[in-house]
């Protein structure tokens, strides 16, 4: 994936009008009928720019990667949903690129189970909790108190805006417009959907991937990508 593909592909958000307009009536599909193109141009409009990246901290790409990963694996036995776990890394990313200060290498771990923490609080009906985190998560290495400490200073630093498009809400978004327009796309959606799912776990962990490229972006090529896969 790169820059020239990623921007080739955005040509696809400009036909988003079209899409909804020319599509016939469906009941399961009405929403995104009628509200499909606003939704793609509220996701442009709303989410982040990651630019800055890691540039002035001592935690590099190949940590957060491996902080990544953790989080990703500590979800998963937590039976969390997915949607947590695209929320959670990218608060963790808005949060380097946002964060003034220099941020340390032995601050990762706190950092990522933070994030976790706010991530579930968002997403979850019933989220995790400090002491959950606190015990399991960390193994008693990071304590409450630093973690509700940390909770603070993110969110200040995000100016509380947590409600941001991750990769995957532009991703189902965008394959429920495509999924109108090509019968293709329709009739393949669920499968579609898996790669996409798969190849977004593994994007997420790239550095590059995640603070060069818009969400947008990056879920317009894997979604092309996946689409090849079903062909």
């Amino acid at each position: 994936m790169n820059r020239s593909d990623s921007e080739s592909s955005l040509k696809t958000l400009d036909t988003s009008t079209e899409l909804a307009n020319e599509t016939p009536y469906d009941p399961e599909n009405v929403n995104c009928r009628e509200y499909g193109a606003s939704i793609i141009e509220c996701l442009k409009k709303t989410e982040q720019d990651n630019s800055g990246g890691l540039d002035h901290h001592e935690i590099k790409g190949r940590h957060r990667k491996q902080m990544a990963e953790w989080m990703r694996d500590v979800l998963e036995v937590f039976k969390s949903p997915i949607e947590t776990f695209f929320s959670a890394v990218t608060i963790m990313d808005r949060y380097y690129n946002e964060q003034k200060r220099c941020l340390q290498i032995d601050e990762l771990h706190e950092i990522g189970v933070t994030s976790i923490l706010i991530a579930s609080k968002f997403t979850e009906i019933e989220p995790l909790t400090v002491d959950l985190m606190h015990r399991k998560a960390s193994h008693g290495k990071v304590t409450q108190r630093e973690i509700i400490e940390r909770e603070r200073d993110i969110l200040n630093t995000l100016k509380f805006e947590v409600a941001i498009p991750t990769i995957l809400d532009c991703s189902e978004n965008l394959l429920s417009m495509l999924s109108m327009k090509y019968p293709l796309v329709k009739e393949n959606k669920d499968e579609i959907k898996k790669h996409s799912l798969a190849l977004m776990k593994e994007a997420v962990l790239n550095y590059r991937f995640c603070f060069e490229m818009k969400p947008t972006q990056l879920a317009l090529v894997i979604l092309k990508m996946s689409i090849k896969m079903c062909e």
